[in-house]
């Protein structure tokens, strides 16, 4: 089966003068201060939200959708990132327990290879389905799964 071209999208990112006049302004830094203008986008179907309006995580998120299994993708309705946590939230249609703890894994292996990794990732399957991953960094091994 040939390669899907890979998707150009990029979040639009603020000048490094806007940036750079807005951190002098702000208390606490600029972590902060938001590097785009929007806080969503939609990514083969999955809307993709910045909780703080950060450019690189919704590119990273853009580049993990990407990455997905066209098999997997049917399942994923949105991926949220919280920057101030660095952790991330799935939401997929309802499915097999089975199904999500292989999801949340296949996900948090993608965030190490395109984000560098996470401090947590919540996958959501209806109103009382979760699974939990542990944070997981690039240099560490394969997160360790905690089920609610």
């Amino acid at each position: 089966m040939p390669k899907r071209p890979r998707a150009s999208l990029r979040a639009p990112q603020f000048e490094p003068e806007v940036l750079a006049a807005a951190a002098r302004k702000a208390e606490g830094g600029g972590e902060r201060i938001a590097t785009t203008s929007v806080c969503r986008i939609v990514v083969r179907g999955v809307r993709l939200t910045s909780v703080w309006r950060k450019a690189h995580e919704l590119n990273a998120m853009a580049r993990v959708v990407e990455a997905l299994p066209d098999h997997w993708l049917m399942l994923v309705r949105s991926m949220a990132c919280d920057s101030r946590l660095c952790a991330y939230e799935v939401n997929s249609a309802p499915c097999r327990m089975q199904d999500m703890r292989c999801l949340a894994e296949l996900f948090s292996d993608l965030l190490v290879a395109h984000a560098g990794g996470h401090n947590g990732l919540t996958l959501n399957s209806g109103p009382h389905a979760a699974v939990l991953v542990d944070g997981r960094w690039a240099e560490e091994p394969p997160a360790r799964r905690l089920d609610s």
